[in-house]
């Protein structure tokens, strides 16, 4: 099963329990992970720009 259709279904079962599920974030690329990672070890980005991008908030 993959990733997504895990996480779909899962997201089904929050919600039939009757709890809210936050805002989808849409998943970024292996390449855009892989420039926030290495933005961050030379120093351009903080750890928590890094983490604010890795989840999607800010791009």
């Amino acid at each position: 099963m993959s990733y997504p259709t895990l996480r779909a279904r899962l997201t089904e079962v929050i919600r039939a329990l009757g709890f809210s599920v936050g805002p989808e974030l849409a998943p970024i690329s292996d390449k855009e992970r892989h420039r926030i990672l290495d933005d961050l070890a030379n120093g351009k980005i903080s750890p928590e720009e890094a983490m604010s991008m890795l989840e999607g908030e800010i791009t």
